[in-house]
């Protein structure tokens, strides 16, 4: 299938779980980090997107809220420039505010900007992935931008809560491939 297609069915197969299942997904998705954090301790610099509830994004509010309390790692957002079609990030401390853009993603509103070169890990949304790590995002190709600007060592990590299929069709050689996926099920490493 093709990316159009996957993006559609998956998006609604997501709005159909019940709360009680996206909740049990989402517990499972924050052990599951946890556990990738602990294992890469060397990881400081840690981008994290935030979720779009109404939409049944994962929610990555609880591994922020990790990145921000621990002593071990900084945390990093982004703010969407849908008119440059990019993102800005920004260093995310106790003293960020964030706020929902007109789109309803929670973005800071203040903080650090930073380059992308600092980061040592990209926690990426993703609406579904493959077993070779290739993945369907929303469409715009911020991330794909996005990923062409970090180090070469920098983990790009798909976060999801749906396993992963076969294989995604029509990838071109603008779609950066993931590091890792970490969902409900586990950690793959496609490495």
């Amino acid at each position: 299938m093709n990316k159009e297609v996957l993006r559609s069915l998956f998006l609604e197969k997501r709005q159909t779980l019940t709360n009680q299942e996206f909740k049990r997904r989402n517990d499972l998705l924050l052990v599951n980090n946890l556990n990738f954090l602990e294992s890469h301790q060397r990881a400081v610099h840690c981008h994290i997107f935030l979720p779009i509830l109404k939409f049944k994004e994962p929610n990555t509010w609880p591994l922020f809220e990790h990145l921000q309390k621990s002593s071990n790692h900084e945390a990093y957002v982004s703010k969407t420039l849908f008119k440059q079609k990019q993102l800005e990030h920004f260093h995310v401390t106790k003293n960020t505010e964030l706020k929902e853009s007109k789109y309803g993603i929670p973005e800071p509103l203040n903080g650090e900007a930073i380059h992308p070169e600092k980061l040592d890990i990209v926690f990426v949304p993703l609406i579904c992935c493959d077993k070779q790590g290739n993945r369907v995002g929303y469409g715009a190709g911020l991330y794909d931008r996005f990923l062409q600007e970090v180090r070469q060592d920098c983990l790009k990590i798909g976060l999801g809560i749906t396993s992963k299929l076969d294989n995604i069709d029509y990838t071109t050689e603008l779609d950066i491939p993931l590091d890792y996926y970490i969902s409900h099920l586990g950690i793959d490493d496609f490495r």
